[in-house]
């Protein structure tokens, strides 16, 4: 027996025109142009290389993936580990990354091939953060258990660890000089300064009212910002050790910091308020507020030129932003959603439920029985004024927020002209078990010209005859 869903859907497609090439200033809106998708769960990490061209992102879903920033394409998956990723760090020369996961090891990928160059399995417990030291030669992984493992990056061994961090390693960062290592417990208020020449504290920076999840330096070193459980952002001068700025607004944790390339921003995101908020700096305004965001906001990576922000998210999707030039504003008031063409959008016209696919009847028994092929089709309709550009759809099918059918691949679907309406067939393996509704089908579609990702769930209920 096999059962068609027919799902008619309307999809509006218009083109992001092209940012103007600046660097961050008052006067520019910030925009999401774009979704990164390719992860299972929740992405807890993203990175840029240092030399711009690739972007690393560590997942729950175990694996880590390097995008290539001129296409946006996947070059890379690396999974390696057996348990999920939660962090990633760039060589500074950008040739060699480092990945690090519950499961308790480190393993080493090469850009050329995409080859494992090496994996350290000698951890006590799983890895939460790590830091390359700009000099090349260390990696410091933040624990599970408070410790700061450094590994030597020539022959891949530990060498020493740091203790003294009452839980988990929630951030580390490094000196430019890589003399210095900066960390934050997540069981603590307290941020610690390690003199790397004698592995010992030499400084505590104390102000938070609740444990901190966030750090980030400006480019010149001289300015730290950490941000945490307490809601709040603080700045902190690092020769003197002040706190001279907090910075309030968020109504949640912040977990994610990043400095503008010129010190003069900062972009902070939290994990319960779905915002990504854009400060002035050294005023602290807040200029900007994006919300068109997933509730949470795990991780922010700038690009070294400064014209992209990324964010990493719990709904497995990766967002791009861009600076979007607003024509003779002098104005520090910015625009939340830039101004031109929409991005696109599905919007759902029709479902119908039938045991026959031609006839499209309108109820079923019900129930869906084991052994059973379902028939989704979709109906794509191109409401734009520009060409939707070669599409990869998949379909996913879901119950109480497990996935329980097995799909089809995904597939490729010429381009669909202005105007112009396409129908998608999937056809999906029903698991061994009677699954009764509802269901839910979450559809994504990439289009690779416009480098738009779109994913949509849709709620199936089949009625009884």
């Amino acid at each position: 027996m096999r059962i068609a869903l027919f799902l008619a859907l309307t999809f509006s497609l218009a083109l992001i025109s092209a940012p103007a090439q600046a660097v961050w200033e008052l006067q520019q809106q910030v925009g999401e142009f774009g979704k990164l998708r390719g992860h299972r769960l929740d992405v807890y990490n993203v990175v840029y290389s240092p030399d711009g061209k690739y972007v690393a992102s560590a997942s729950f879903d175990g694996t880590s993936r390097v995008w290539d920033t001129q296409t946006w394409e996947t070059l890379y998956t690396f999974s390696g580990h057996s348990h999920w990723v939660g962090a990633v760090a760039w060589h500074p020369n950008s040739q060699q990354l480092v990945s690090g996961g519950l499961d308790k090891q480190l393993q080493v990928w090469d850009m050329a091939e995409g080859q494992n160059l090496a994996t350290i399995s000698d951890f006590p417990k799983g890895i939460l953060t790590l830091a390359w030291s700009p000099d090349g030669t260390t990696v410091a992984c933040g624990l599970l258990n408070g410790d700061i493992v450094l590994v030597d990056a020539a022959a891949w061994k530990i060498t020493r660890t740091l203790s003294g961090h009452a839980g988990g390693i929630a951030a580390l960062r490094y000196t430019e000089d890589s003399q210095t290592l900066i960390s934050v417990g997540f069981d603590e208020i307290n941020i610690r300064l390690w003199d790397l020449t004698r592995d010992k504290v030499t400084r505590t920076f104390t102000g938070h009212t609740q444990e901190v999840y966030a750090l980030a330096l400006s480019p010149d070193g001289k300015t730290l910002a950490s941000g945490g459980a307490d809601k709040t952002i603080r700045l902190w001068n690092m020769d003197s050790g002040s706190n001279t700025l907090t910075l309030t607004g968020h109504l949640e944790p912040v977990w994610a910091l990043a400095f503008s390339k010129n010190g003069q921003t900062l972009f902070s995101g939290g994990v319960g308020d779905k915002t990504i908020r854009v400060w002035e700096l050294p005023g602290g305004v807040n200029t900007q507020t994006l919300t068109q965001v997933s509730p949470k906001t795990y991780g922010l990576a700038l690009s070294p030129d400064g014209k992209t922000l990324i964010s990493a998210h719990d709904d497995k999707a990766l967002r791009l932003w861009r600076d979007m030039p607003t024509a003779g504003s002098s104005s520090a008031a910015l625009s939340e959603v830039p101004a031109g063409p929409q991005a696109p959008k599905l919007a759902i016209t029709d479902i119908r439920v039938s045991d026959n696919p031609s006839a499209l009847k309108s109820n079923h028994n019900g129930k869906w029985e084991p052994g059973e092929e379902a028939e989704v089709t979709l109906q794509v309709h191109n409401v734009g004024s520009a060409p939707l550009g070669k599409v990869v759809a998949t379909l996913e099918v879901l119950t109480n927020g497990v996935k329980y059918l097995a799909l089809a691949p995904s597939f490729e679907v010429p381009q669909i002209q202005p105007g112009e309406k396409r129908f998608l067939t999937f056809t999906l393996g029903l698991p061994n078990q009677p699954l009764s509704g509802p269901v839910e089908v979450r559809l994504s579609l990439l289009d690779d010209t416009a480098r738009h990702s779109l994913s949509q769930v849709l709620k199936l209920a089949p009625s009884n005859p």
